[in-house]
């Protein structure tokens, strides 16, 4: 084995740079004594470089790579983690761009596998992972509006029960469906470039369904199994851990009857007196019928909101996160075991128990609670990366034009913040006023400005704390008069007086700052602090539709209480939506009447009245015997679809293509305007 090279250290080089600099030792003498090549120490005293570094040197200068990490990072924050054949692909344009001299394939138009092995040994806080696949709706439903209101809510019922000193009495239960086979693929032992290597296990095995049930405090009550079938067995009672309770459904899964069972399941083993039980909104978890159940056995219930259970419920953020891992290390024991034998419901609970009790720990169990906030009660234990993902589903707040979509934007999950901006000071200044408000109302020093810069990305780009632009504080006369003018200067305009004299009263925040300033100057210092792969690796922004489809919100759009009047406003609401959609079916029959009377002498020929299926939509001929025509003009295609007409025009357009629903029964206009 050869011999290592460079056995010196970096202290080693940076004493012996000093101690040549300082003219105690000569190059000779600090070579001998650090053993460093002279060389080596004369080409650092050179460059003034005294950072060891060994071979070529690398493609990329270090400011470059230290912001290609910083871009890596980010995507992996907002869930769009880079794969190392895109980055090898980014790198590569990079250099291009930028006149980088390289040695890239230029077939390929990519960085070389060596060259990606180099970076990922220059920076190890960056190292490849496994990426979990994440629905787009948890993406955009875990922001920080959904998330403060749960604690909110959660606080009163915290208070009016008394739970904050009695973790025994807060208690979460979830689901867990258990396949009859291996969950995950495994590490096996085979020869080295083998093209088949194959694990026999069953791909489509029978579901079971575990109901779990813990307290804040770590214990744990015996869960409820229910398995598929219409009867059952004795030997499916036997192996399960103590306490269990067995049941069975149509299709192996939870039902409004079972959950009904389970919370006087719950009864038997829960704290004397009121308790509260977290759960999720799943479907037959949330009807009417279930709140005699628990009121009759003092124990208060509390829906999280929709799509967040992965951050907000003990039970999957500590307790079932282990629980596949030990299912399989259990499966792959019991086939080393018994390879003649296959997996079957009876064997099923002894598997169980055996995972059960490594599973449900003291220690998973408070973790789980701890890091979800709900006791001790945190409401800052979500941390900000959390909310990352749903940068790229943030709405814009909405112009004074758009306010009536703003109901349909918030059924989406997300609201914006509301800007502490008047009226008037979304005027459009012109040249001389923005000279005159530098003047007289902002006088801002170049730091300032270049704070009023990093505004543009607060909240999307990775931009630390310290950089975000601060409120400003205009320079002005005491009283609420015109500033003063002072000598030799032409007096300010009464437009900009009325501008100070709202800053006076609303103060000024970075949105109103940069109104002051023109926007060419902004966009070109916003791009000179932009680096180069920060411009290569924008964060995307969202792309708001011009007229979004309107939803009927969730039961559980937010968490809540579970009462009565939850479901009453529900059941309203399922109503009012239904006359709704009366009512716009009554309107497209009488535009589509009036349009055969009046515009038959238009080029698209006219419609008649549709008529509702249980899958599309029928077009019958018109009065006169004509065939009815289909043409959309958005999308320019003649197909059978249900349409809707312009009410100011009498265009017609496919509803699939304007974004609409049957829901929608506000009047329709032409999407580019009449």
């Amino acid at each position: 084995m050869p011999p290592k090279r460079a056995l010196w250290s970096q202290d080693d080089l940076v004493s012996a740079v000093r101690a040549v600099q300082r003219g105690i030792m000569s190059t000779y003498a600090a070579a001998e004594r650090y053993k460093i090549p002279r060389r080596t120490i004369r080409n650092h005293l050179q460059s003034g470089i005294l950072v060891k570094s060994l071979g070529r040197k690398p493609i990329l200068n270090p400011e470059q790579e230290a912001d290609l990490v910083k871009r890596l990072i980010r995507y992996a924050e907002i869930s769009l983690p880079v794969t190392p054949r895109i980055l090898r692909r980014l790198v590569y344009k990079y250099c291009v761009l930028n006149n980088i001299k390289h040695n890239f394939d230029e077939e390929a138009k990519c960085a070389g596998k060596d060259w990606f092995k180099a970076f990922m040994k220059r920076h190890p806080d960056i190292s490849l992972r496994k990426a979990q696949f994440m629905n787009p709706a948890r993406a955009q439903k875990l922001n920080k509006f959904i998330v403060n209101d749960h604690f909110e809510k959660l606080k009163e019922v915290y208070d009016k029960l008394n739970l904050r000193d009695h973790p025994e009495r807060i208690y979460n239960m979830d689901e867990k469906g258990c396949r009859l086979t291996i969950h995950h693929q495994q590490n096996v032992l085979a020869k080295k470039g083998a093209k088949r290597v194959h694990l026999q296990s069953s791909e489509h095995a029978e579901s079971v369904t575990i109901a779990g049930c813990v307290n804040a405090l770590g214990t744990a009550i015996p869960p409820m199994v229910i398995f598929k079938g219409q009867r059952l067995k004795p030997e499916l009672y036997d192996n399960l851990p103590p306490g269990s309770l067995v049941e069975k459904s149509a299709k192996g899964y939870m039902t409004n009857e079972l959950f009904k069972t389970f919370l006087k399941h719950l009864a038997k083993y829960k704290c004397p007196g009121p308790c509260l039980l977290i759960f999720d909104g799943a479907a037959c978890h949330l009807d009417l019928s279930i709140v005699d159940v628990f009121e009759s056995l003092d124990i208060s219930l509390y829906c999280l909101p929709s799509n967040t259970t992965h951050e907000l419920q003990p039970l999957d953020k500590a307790v079932y996160r282990s629980f596949e891992h030990h299912w399989d290390a259990e499966v792959l024991a019991f086939m080393d075991q018994n390879r003649d034998k296959k997996l079957t419901k009876a064997r099923f609970n002894v598997i169980l128990s055996s995972v059960w009790s490594k599973c449900m720990t003291h220690g998973n169990i408070t973790s789980g609670f701890k890091a979800t906030g709900l006791y001790p009660f945190n409401p800052q234990a979500i941390p900000e990366t959390a909310f990352a993902p749903s940068i790229l589903s943030e709405v814009p707040a909405p112009s004074d034009g758009e306010q009536g979509n703003l109901q349909s934007l918030d059924n989406s999950g997300i609201r914006t913040q509301e800007r502490e901006s008047p009226s008037i000071l979304a005027e459009v200044s012109t040249p001389d006023l923005v000279e005159a408000n530098d003047n007289y109302v902002r006088q801002t020093t170049p730091e300032a400005e270049a704070n009023d810069i990093f505004a543009f990305d607060v909240g999307k780009e990775n931009v630390p704390l310290d950089n975000y632009s601060r409120p400003k504080t205009p320079i002005l006369s005491s009283s609420f008069e015109s500033p003063a003018v002072l000598p030799n200067q032409q007096p300010p305009s009464r437009s900009t007086m009325n501008r100070s004299y709202y800053h006076q009263i609303y103060g000024t925040s970075s949105s109103d700052s940069e109104d002051d300033v023109p926007l060419a100057r902004l966009e070109k210092e916003k791009e000179q602090i932009k680096s180069g792969f920060h411009v290569l690796m924008p964060t995307p922004a969202k792309v708001q539709e011009k007229t979004p489809t309107v939803r009927r919100k969730a039961i559980n759009f937010r968490g809540t209480p579970v009462t009565k009047d939850l479901f009453d406003k529900f059941n309203e609401g399922k109503k009012s939506n239904a006359g709704n959609k009366n009512t716009i079916q009554k309107k497209k029959k009488t535009k589509g009447q009036k349009r055969d009377l009046g515009n038959s002498n238009l080029q698209t020929p006219s419609r008649a009245n549709k008529t509702k299926s249980s899958r599309g939509s029928d077009r019958t001929k018109d009065t006169e015997g004509t065939q009815a025509s289909w043409y959309c003009h958005a999308c320019q295609e003649n197909r059978m679809d249900d349409m809707r007409q312009c009410s100011q025009c009498p265009k017609w357009y496919h509803e699939e293509c304007v974004g609409l629903s049957v829901d929608d029964y506000d009047d329709f206009v032409c999407p580019g305007g009449c």
